[in-house]
């Protein structure tokens, strides 16, 4: 009989605990608002990488043309002396 009240009056407790705290805490519409708007940063952010991403490998290109054409150059100028 004992741990049944213990049980139901730490029951109550919790009850009284979490009723508390519930009005404080944001309703679950709110929650979800918050995600959205995370998953649209997150979206845009990803969107924003790939395009400095495709910018990256277009210089890399113009690097390696660049150095391609220095090394001909080099060769060039020793032949000639």
């Amino acid at each position: 009989m004992r741990s049944s009240f213990n049980t139901c009056f730490m029951t109550k407790s919790m009850e009284n605990d979490i009723s508390d705290d519930d009005s404080d805490s944001p309703s679950i519409v709110e929650l979800l608002d918050l995600v959205h708007e995370d998953q649209n940063i997150i979206k845009k952010q990803s969107k924003e990488i790939k395009n400095q991403m495709v910018l990256m490998l277009l210089l890399l290109q113009i690097v390696k043309i660049c150095y391609a054409n220095s090394n001909f150059l080099m060769r060039s100028m020793k032949s000639l002396n």
